[in-house]
């Protein structure tokens, strides 16, 4: 199946932007303008305080421009990657089920990512004909109103806009948007729930990934700073668990995302471990080539991912 223009694709996040950058812009402009008619007795202070509150503007314009610069280049990333892709996924389905850290520490990456995650369901119907997703977005607070931290998005067929009204895609939305967040990150839980959802192999004909995002390892029960002994044997079991389902058919597959910087020589143990760790969901997986730390590049590594010379 042909995909529409890239040009004829505007993304929420592209029009939100446009949006603010728009009325800031006019805030700016007033900004002008009024510093043009400010009478001649107003007080020293009055005039560094406005123009303090006009630079405050421009860099928050600035700031919004880019951001929607930013957006843009990733939805041409989105559908090049597709469009690239297409003659060998179209063959097979997908079911892809996404685990995604939404405590405070992502607060920088979860718009982009919560948008790439919408832009994947609208694209990858396009071109599968059998499209499943589930997610499970972790995060924990001392309220207990996240059940064991976990607000999951049971596994479900995303279909194209035109063939069901849009109502699968509207789902998706709602949780995605109603997302509750935490201060506790549990990656452990997220990871084999996840891999709990998936179907058997013999009952679904086409490729499977998990998907792992965030910024954290499972080092959440000690200080914030070191990693205690039975947080370690939490690791290998979570690492031993991917690896034993990937090895269980040739077409599964992870992509692991560290949302992250890279830690330097002083970091934590923890932040230098919690790296380690998504390295390793890929790398014991058998696809150490399935770790990135670039959210704008996500759908391009799901679908280098899944489409492997294994057939």
């Amino acid at each position: 199946m042909k995909l529409d223009s890239p040009s004829r694709h505007t993304s929420f996040y592209e029009s939100f932007s446009d949006l603010i950058f728009a009325v800031m812009a006019i805030f700016v402009l007033l900004m002008l303008i009024f510093l043009t008619l400010i009478k001649p007795e107003a007080s020293q202070d009055e005039l560094e305080g406005a123009l303090n509150d006009l630079q405050q503007l421009q860099d928050a314009l600035h700031k919004t421009e880019a951001e929607r610069d930013n957006a843009r280049k990733q939805v041409d990333e989105l559908v090049k990657s597709t469009l690239d892709s297409q003659s060998s996924i179209h063959s097979k389905g997908l079911e892809l089920i996404i685990a995604i850290d939404v405590t405070g520490s992502m607060d920088d990456a979860l718009g982009h990512l919560i948008e790439t995650i919408r832009t994947i369901t609208v694209v990858l119907p396009a071109i599968s004909p059998t499209f499943r997703l589930g997610v499970i977005a972790y995060a924990q607070d001392n309220s207990g109103r996240i059940p064991n931290g976990l607000q999951i998005f049971d596994v479900k067929q995303i279909f194209a806009e035109q063939k069901d009204g849009g109502r699968s895609l509207q789902a998706i939305n709602q949780y995605m948007g109603g997302l509750s967040r935490g201060v506790i990150a549990p990656v452990d839980r997220a990871i084999l729930e996840g891999l709990k959802m998936f179907s058997r192999p013999d009952r679904f004909d086409g490729y499977q990934a998990l998907m792992v995002i965030g910024d954290v390892g499972p080092y959440e029960t000690g200080d914030g700073y070191k990693v205690e002994p039975e947080e370690k044997v939490i690791e290998g079991n979570v690492l031993k668990a991917m690896k034993n389902w990937t090895a269980q058919d040739k077409d599964r597959s992870v992509v692991s995302l560290y949302s992250a910087a890279t830690p330097g020589s002083d970091a934590t143990e923890k932040e230098k471990m919690s790296y380690d760790f998504f390295r390793k969901l890929a790398a014991e997986s058998g696809q150490p080539d399935n770790f990135s730390q670039n959210p704008g590049k996500m759908l391009g590594y799901l679908l280098t991912a899944i489409i492997k010379d294994n057939d």
